[in-house]
């Protein structure tokens, strides 16, 4: 098994004979998940499917990831359509759980970042991606809120980045040198094959699958899984969130998925706001996204109590 075999890896004088023969196998491994992304999870079985699951699971389990952390000044900014959660348009939210990962009942199909009926909570480092992130239509009423780490709050992030993957973001290929030049192993192969999974984790975090099987998930959903879940014992190096690209605007937005359970942990609740999208339009002529907006404020509210579970819109 691929698993058992580089668990037992442990130094480059291994990197030999036949186990040149079985990072080979790793990238052959790599480019079949990748010609089954490309094909669709529709094209699978229900066995198919659930055997997939097992490959996956055991692929992932057997690579570690790049961490990195968050400045203590970072702010999150998360988007809340309103109808989404009360059905109604006008009706404005006044829960402080309303504003982080949906309820489970909205949580039947896996999502980028989590497993079924799974809250995760989902953020990005400006207002402008998590609009674009939340795909609202014009007249939407947005429920706008601003994050930032506690004082008192260390977050670990797994990074996902390859500047082949996301050309238009100006910071990707130094952060990508970095890495690369400052864990190279020595060995061309055994990095070439550390690379490929990096290349591939971050294809798979930002490809589009909305209007198909939700299903087409299942790599950036496992992975992150493997990371809310898998790291249950709280060690010094343990992973708190994911850190990917934006997917709807590739110019160095980025994305926060975190577990839903550990927000109020880990972040302190700066300002909610509330606008309507008044107008959207499409933009062929920027090569890095496919839309535009304009949002109008409503009002503003930093009255909130979170052990209660309320705010005064």
């Amino acid at each position: 098994m691929i698993k058992t075999w580089i668990n037992n890896l442990t130094s480059l004088d291994e990197i030999s004979g036949e186990n040149v023969h079985k990072l080979q196998d790793v990238l052959e491994k790599l480019e079949y998940f990748r010609n089954i992304s490309k094909a669709g999870i529709e094209s699978l079985s229900d066995q198919q499917y659930i055997d997939l699951q097992s490959e996956i699971n055991d692929y992932f389990s057997a690579w570690g990831y790049w961490i990195g952390n968050f400045n203590q000044d970072q702010k999150f900014y998360r988007v809340t359509v309103n109808k989404r959660i009360t059905g109604r348009n006008e009706q404005y939210l006044d829960k402080i759980s309303q504003l982080t990962g949906p309820p489970k009942r909205f949580l039947k199909t896996i999502g980028r970042c989590n497993s079924l009926e799974v809250p995760i909570f989902y953020a990005s480092n400006s207002l402008k991606a998590a609009i674009m992130e939340a795909v609202p239509e014009e007249g939407d009423v947005l429920t706008m809120t601003i994050w930032k780490l506690k004082p008192d709050q260390k977050m670990n992030c797994c990074q996902i980045f390859h500047p082949d993957v996301t050309p238009y973001d100006p910071t990707y290929p130094t952060i990508y040198d970095h890495f690369i030049k400052g864990e190279s192993t020595g060995d061309v192969l055994l990095d070439r094959v550390r690379t490929e999974n990096i290349k591939f984790l971050t294809e798979e975090f930002v490809k589009t699958v909305e209007g198909k099987d939700p299903r087409n998930y299942i790599f950036s959903s496992l992975f992150s899984e493997k990371i809310f879940v898998g790291n249950t014992k709280r060690e010094a190096n343990h992973i708190d969130s994911v850190w990917y690209p934006s997917t709807k605007i590739r110019n160095g937005q980025k994305n926060l998925a975190m577990a839903d359970s550990m927000v109020h942990q880990k972040l302190d609740l700066l300002e909610i706001a509330f606008t309507m999208v008044t107008r959207i339009w499409e933009t062929p002529e920027v090569p890095y996204r496919k839309i535009d907006f304009e949002i109008e404020k409503i009002t503003t509210t930093k009255d909130f109590e979170i052990a209660a579970d309320k705010f005064a819109p």
